[in-house]
């Protein structure tokens, strides 16, 4: 075996023995209570979330519109430790990361979120990540992070509004798809993401009729109103091409 192929192993293998002394056995963490959760917010003085949130699937969306995803930023060792770790994490292990300042990308991945594809919103450890961006936010307000942005860079604008609103349809899931809706629409405002380009994200371009009595239609043109009251040089009319 060739001395670069022992060094890899070294390194890996040093890469769970440091995570292993680290973990804690203790329960795993409780279902997150919905209502509570959502019930926080961090807002700016534009009324738009400075530090959260969202969700959806690592579903591939042919429908993306070749909508390009950044990915997540997540540092090699953090990856490999992944490997070696279980995707079960304790209340003590989330307390070291957030006094470590971990990254909500790097936390979403050592907990192998990715992998629950269009099921995420239904997984309890889910919505303890949620809570992990919103402390780490707190902890440190001049790193301010968004789950939101993690979620977008992971999945794409056009996958997670779909699963948003397929949540939205069951009773277990409907009040936080509600939240995270409106929550991404902000999140839209805030990158500046063009009226035409959510008018598409929204599926409205394969609306056939009464369009103007559609809930998803009302939804977009307060977009575009708050869009141009943010953004007056940029200024859009609602005549999507």
């Amino acid at each position: 075996m060739s001395v670069v192929c022992l060094i890899g192993l070294t390194l890996l293998a040093s890469f769970a023995s440091i995570d292993a002394e680290t973990s804690v056995t203790g329960p795993t963490l409780p279902v997150s209570d919905f209502s509570t959760w959502t019930g926080v917010h961090t807002a700016s003085e534009s009324g738009i979330s400075t530090t959260r949130f969202l969700r959806a699937g690592s579903v591939v969306d042919d429908s993306d519109d070749g909508e390009e995803r950044a990915g997540l930023s997540v540092p090699i060792a953090e990856k490999a430790k992944t490997l070696f770790s279980s995707s079960k994490v304790t209340p003590e292990r989330l307390q070291k990361w957030l006094a470590e300042g971990k990254p909500a990308d790097t936390v979403f991945a050592r907990m192998r979120l990715g992998k629950a594809g269009e099921f995420l919103l239904f997984r309890p450890q889910f919505t303890d990540w949620l809570k992990y961006v919103d402390d780490l936010s707190a902890k440190n307000p001049a790193k301010a992070t968004s789950a939101l942005s993690t979620l977008t860079a992971h999945y794409g604008d056009a996958a997670l509004y779909k699963m948003i609103e397929e949540a939205a349809k069951f009773a277990d899931t409907k009040g936080l798809a509600t939240k995270l809706q409106k929550e991404q629409m902000q999140y839209w405002i805030a990158t500046a993401k063009a009226p035409d380009d959510v008018f598409h994200t929204m599926n409205l371009d394969k609306v056939k009729r009464s369009i103007l009595s559609n809930p998803k239609f009302t939804a977009w043109t307060k977009y575009v109103d708050d869009f141009n009251a943010k953004y007056p040089e940029k200024s859009a009319l609602m005549a999507p091409a």
